[in-house]
């Protein structure tokens, strides 16, 4: 079965769509973690592992027509993207709200539908990482988890603008 005729069986029989993450490939974080794979090579590699659908990666660039064409011509689709969002420290959430905008301008370009978020690494939270307080101590306060849910409501009425 050729690869258009396989995601057709897959998008006609709705449901659950399997995809996979560029991270799986190159790790933006950690540049010397693998041998980097270009684009658009990291889409064959994704298409020969039987995926049909991926994240977008700021390393595949921005040019829309070049995205759509590499992706159309695997029968692939970009599901979304992830992105570290700032959402505890008001300054920097204001930077990168503005930060954003040209990467939803892409996602929206290539029909991607999601846009995937974490709030920024803090040195403080990776020490602490799977050895957190169970008494909640190193939580955030009530005022802290009030700031996080007002940026992410703010940040989804700014990605519902490009259909995100």
């Amino acid at each position: 079965m050729t690869a258009n005729a396989q995601k057709q069986e897959h998008e006609e029989e709705g449901g659950l769509r399997i995809g996979t993450a560029p991270v799986n490939w190159n790790n933006n974080d950690l540049a010397d973690w693998r041998p980097f794979v270009p684009f658009p090579a990291i889409l064959d590699q994704m298409r020969d592992a039987g995926y049909f659908e991926t994240e977008w990666d700021q390393g595949f660039g921005s040019d829309i027509n070049v995205l759509n064409r590499e992706r159309a011509a695997r029968g692939m689709t970009f599901s979304g993207a992830y992105r570290w969002i700032d959402f505890v420290d008001t300054e920097r959430f204001e930077h990168d709200l503005k930060a954003v905008i040209p990467y939803l301008q892409t996602l929206h370009g290539i029909g991607a539908r999601h846009l995937i978020v974490a709030d920024s690494l803090r040195s403080h939270r990776v020490a602490i990482a799977g050895s957190v307080p169970a008494d909640g101590s190193a939580s955030l306060d009530e005022d802290g988890y009030q700031k996080v849910a007002t940026n992410l409501e703010r940040l989804a009425a700014v990605a519902s603008s490009f259909d995100l």
